[in-house]
């Protein structure tokens, strides 16, 4: 069994419908999964690895990068005629993700349009919350590209304005303590992850 705590937008969005694969390939390997926003203790806990967004810096764990983070402003298919480049975010409702309250500052000055104010706008807990307000029409997000890719191609949602994507200084990690360092478990999952 492998205890395995992860965010739940990348377990939803990105690692569960990959994990049948795994577990064809791995039929004696049980995988527990368990969600966590904040962050968690190795050893208060019987969590064996676990995925974690930010730095590779993680208090007595080994850290292995999976992927790093390219972000996409979206809006609902209507809104998208009203942004044709980033300054014309001014006036307009950016959707927040409490977890990151600098991701808007950061792409529009990353795109030239660091005079718009970019923590304006209602603020949500999780990324599918901001997906669904989206989808709604409440306003304009930034979503990882794995979250807004299947969107963009389900025309759900679309780019505004194109070429709006950013690579963050962030990224998705595997992170273990040492005690996992030799888990059959863990290694087959780690061995399988790095090839996805």
């Amino acid at each position: 069994v492998l205890h395995l705590a992860l965010l739940p937008t990348f377990g939803t969005t990105w690692l569960i419908p990959r994990v049948p694969a795994f577990l064809k390939a791995h039929p004696d390997i049980s995988v527990e999964f368990t969600t966590s926003l904040t962050a968690f203790d190795f050893d208060a806990g019987d969590i064996d690895a676990a995925i974690h967004y930010g730095s590779a810096t993680w208090p007595g764990g080994r850290a292995e990068k999976l992927m790093s983070e390219e972000v996409v402003a979206v809006c609902a298919p209507q809104l998208q005629s009203e942004v044709q480049s980033p300054g014309d975010f001014l006036g307009k409702t950016l959707l927040q993700l409490v977890s990151r309250p600098n991701a808007w500052k950061q792409w529009l000055e990353a795109h030239g349009a660091g005079t718009v104010d970019g923590r304006r706008g209602p603020r949500f807990e999780h990324h599918m919350m901001v997906v669904e307000a989206a989808r709604a029409g409440l306003g304009y997000a930034l979503l990882p590209d794995f979250v807004a890719d299947p969107l963009l191609a389900r025309g759900e949602l679309v780019e505004a304005p194109l070429g709006s994507r950013f690579a963050t200084r962030r990224s998705y990690w595997l992170v273990y303590p040492e005690r996992s360092l030799e888990l059959p478990a863990l290694i087959a999952f780690r061995d399988w992850l790095r090839k996805e």
